[in-house]
């Protein structure tokens, strides 16, 4: 058993200091929650959230991007997401229920990002977790300079279900999109691009890999000396 995707909350833009994304339907105690915020700026940062631990950030040209965990508690699930400048920026929360994993300092097992100049959404390879079960959540964010990117929707890759898309400002803005791979065995992502529609611009973007470890997927395949299995043929000398 894995993770069971639970909803997906309201966007925030604004071109102010805070954010409150919404939070997602049905969020229950015990929930693993990810919020995810983007800023067209690079220089600023946020204040630390509260009850909640940072599982990613970069900051490139134009884009910065923070990455947020927490196990839902009725106390600290509704956040409010200060940055420090007035450029634009968004913000949004997730919630999966099942097998959570809710040491959050170690839940990351994998991770890659990848920033390049495209029209589509260009995601990285990511490779194979070191266990099954586990939950691969992906985010991208593509900014715009034009008024004529009238672009309406992203389609997304076949392994990865779709939980979000916003296009924020019409001139000087950005597009931002998240989905996940739920897994049952332990296997690489080969890379791949979200496909945006319409007369859409070739712009910088920044796109993030996740693979999160699941309660039962943290223990399914452990590991003995030399990194090999304790169980099973091959497995190493105990």
């Amino acid at each position: 058993m894995g993770y069971i995707f639970r909803s997906t909350g309201s966007s925030d833009e604004t071109f102010g200091a805070t954010l409150t994304p919404g939070a997602p339907a049905g969020l229950t105690d015990g929930d693993l929650m990810l919020l995810t915020t983007f800023n067209r700026a690079s220089a600023e940062t946020i204040t630390a959230l509260t009850g909640w631990t940072e599982l990613y950030f970069q900051n490139i040209s134009n884009v910065s991007t923070y990455i947020y965990a927490h196990i839902a508690d009725g106390i600290n699930d509704a956040p409010t997401v200060t940055w420090t400048g007035g450029s634009l920026k968004s913000a949004w929360m997730e919630a999966f229920s099942g097998d959570v994993y809710t040491t959050l300092g170690s839940i990351v097992d994998t991770t890659n990002s990848q920033t390049v100049t495209s029209a589509n959404l260009a995601l990285p390879t990511l490779n194979a977790p070191s266990v099954a079960n586990c939950l691969v959540y992906a985010v991208c964010c593509k900014k715009k300079t034009a008024t004529s990117d009238d672009a309406t929707n992203v389609t997304f890759t076949p392994e990865l279900t779709q939980t979000h898309e916003d296009f924020h400002n019409a001139g000087s803005g950005f597009i931002t999109a998240g989905g996940y791979w739920i897994q049952t065995a332990a296997t690489a992502y080969d890379g791949d691009n979200w496909t945006v529609n319409g007369s859409v611009e070739s712009q910088q973007q920044e796109s993030v890999l996740l693979a999160l470890l699941s309660a039962s997927g943290s223990t399914a395949n452990p590991k003995g000396p030399f990194g090999l299995p304790l169980h099973g043929p091959f497995s190493g000398p105990i």
